[in-house]
C-alpha cells in the first residue's frame, strides 16, 4: 500500500477572554487528526484524492499571532507528522480578539 502524502494546512484563529485561558487552551486542548467538515476541507480532500492525508488545525489568534503561541500549538502536532510533508498557509476567516493582557 502506498504511503499517503500528508498536507498540513494552517488556517484561522479563535478568541479567548484572557491570556490565562488562552495559554491553558494551547497546552491542554485535545488535538485531533480527524477531518473537520468544512466546504474548503471537503473540496481539498476530494480534489486531492485518496493518496493524501490533510491535517487542518485551527491555529490560535490569527489577528494577534505571536511566535511563542503558535510555536506551542504547532509543536504538539510534530509526533504525528511524517517526512516529506507539504505545508500550506491560508487565511480567509477573520476573528476579532479583545482583552489579551
Amino acid at each position: 500500500m502506498k504511503k499517503k502524502t500528508q498536507i498540513f494546512i494552517i488556517h484561522g484563529g479563535m478568541t479567548f477572554k484572557n491570556e490565562k485561558d488562552y495559554l491553558h487552551y494551547l497546552k491542554t486542548d485535545e488535538i485531533s487528526l480527524e477531518k473537520r467538515v468544512k466546504w474548503t476541507g471537503e473540496y481539498i480532500d476530494k480534489a486531492l484524492g485518496k493518496n493524501f492525508e490533510t491535517i487542518k488545525p485551527c491555529m490560535p489568534l490569527q489577528d494577534y499571532a505571536e511566535y511563542r503561541d503558535w510555536k506551542i500549538y504547532f509543536e504538539r502536532f510534530f509526533p504525528y507528522l511524517k517526512d516529506d510533508i507539504i505545508l500550506i498557509g491560508n487565511s480567509g476567516i477573520r476573528y476579532i480578539f479583545r482583552g489579551l493582557n
